[in-house]
């Protein structure tokens, strides 16, 4: 058995393996995979932010960071996985893609620290835009 830190595993990991379990969820694979690249493009560029902008009331890792983020977006598509349901709506790339927004915002901008709050604000709207942050 090989024991790692959360440091030395990285927090890609976490987004891969929820990736392949929306599967379970009725998505499209090409939604899914289209999921996967936007997760791994907004926490790559908001966990390095946020490590050189921004402080945590308290000391807070990437791998906690997204772990957060992933269930925050879990909770909009944990609907499509009940058996009763006939799998997800005609809409669920918007749906994706809002809910990704949203779970950044929340999952990693809810616990930074009141005074850089701003900062990021600005930094994840420029990120929406599409704009070179």
């Amino acid at each position: 058995m090989v024991l790692l830190e959360p440091q030395q595993l990285g927090f890609l990991v976490l987004i891969i393996s929820y990736c392949q379990k929306l599967k379970e969820y009725k998505l499209d694979d090409k939604i899914i995979n289209k999921v996967q690249n936007y997760m791994i493009y907004v926490c790559n560029l908001c966990m390095e932010y946020t490590r050189v902008n921004c402080k945590f009331p308290v000391p807070t890792g990437p791998n906690f960071l997204v772990h957060n983020f992933l269930h925050i977006f879990d909770s909009f598509v944990i609907e499509w996985s009940h058996e009763e349901s006939k799998g997800p709506q005609a809409n669920a790339d918007d749906i994706c893609y809002n809910a990704i927004v949203f779970a950044a915002i929340w999952g990693i901008g809810g616990q930074i620290e009141e005074m850089t709050r701003p900062k990021f604000d600005k930094f994840l709207q420029q990120l929406i835009m599409g704009e070179d942050v």
